[in-house]
């Protein structure tokens, strides 16, 4: 978590986070059930450690539905989905913090993230492993990830 210092942050995690560049999808579901409340918006990982992540986003709102605020009034339920080897995985996830990324012109949100699963979890392991894996991809990656969000 970082906490607002004036013009910087200070930050405030209890373990260090590692580049990444995976692409993942945010999904709503009603918070009663498994239902989807929302198309899944596309959103890059841009670090990620066993307790969290840190999202770029194109958007923030999704069939009426804010990605970032409906979570905190308890709403809906927010889930990170990535696929690995055919495999469709699902991480329940908290929001922490959401703003403008430092480009503010750029048009893209940044979201921190909290997993609701253990740090020990099989789908929290892959999730970190697959999104350091992501940086190998050459150069011009994040370029690359940016013209898939749009």
């Amino acid at each position: 978590m970082q906490q607002d210092n004036g013009d910087k942050f200070e930050d405030q995690r209890n373990t260090a986070r590692q580049p990444s560049g995976l692409l993942v999808s945010l999904a709503l579901f009603a918070s009663d059930d498994d239902e989807r409340v929302a198309e899944p918006v596309s959103a890059i990982v841009r670090d990620v450690s066993r307790h969290g992540a840190g999202l770029l986003l194109k958007q923030a709102i999704s069939d009426q539905h804010h990605l970032f605020y409906e979570p905190l009034d308890h709403k809906c339920r927010l889930v990170l989905e990535f696929e690995i080897e055919q495999d469709l995985l699902a991480i329940p996830v908290q929001p922490v913090w959401f703003r403008l990324d430092e480009d503010e012109h750029s048009g893209y949100f940044r979201m921190g993230i909290e997993f609701r699963l253990p740090t020990d979890n099989g789908q929290v392991k892959r999730l970190e492993k697959q999104a350091k894996a992501s940086l190998g991809q050459g150069q011009g990656w994040l370029a690359g990830l940016l013209e898939k969000l749009v």
